[in-house]
């Protein structure tokens, strides 16, 4: 999570904080009509280069215009695929993404998405 007014940001795992800190872009205002890149280190806008890539597992990413509390974020890391952002949800990512990824769902989850 990222709140611009005093820059603080919280990066969550299952649900826990395992990182945060203060300062980050304070009283940055996100602009619209961009494009959101995962996975992939951006240099200048539209360039990226070979072995600057995420290897790994990403699920239920989703983007709010809000802060969540840290009681939504832990209910939220608990069920599968569930809680969309009001920004970005999870379901439209997943429609959308190229390169060279595989979908993957959880199998406690295979039967919410059959």
């Amino acid at each position: 999570s990222w709140e611009n007014n005093v820059g603080l940001w919280k990066f969550y795992k299952d649900g826990r904080v395992k990182e945060q800190g203060g300062g980050l872009k304070t009283g940055h205002v996100i602009r619209s009509g961009g494009s959101l890149v995962l996975g992939i280190e951006q240099d200048p806008p539209g360039v990226f280069e070979p072995g600057q890539f995420f290897r790994g597992m990403m699920t239920n990413l989703n983007v709010w215009d809000h802060v969540l509390s840290a009681e939504e974020i832990e209910i939220s890391s608990k069920s599968c695929l569930s809680g969309e952002g009001n920004v970005v949800r999870w379901t439209d990512l997943i429609r959308g993404r190229r390169g060279n990824t595989k979908l993957v769902i959880p199998s406690p989850c295979k039967s919410l998405n059959a």
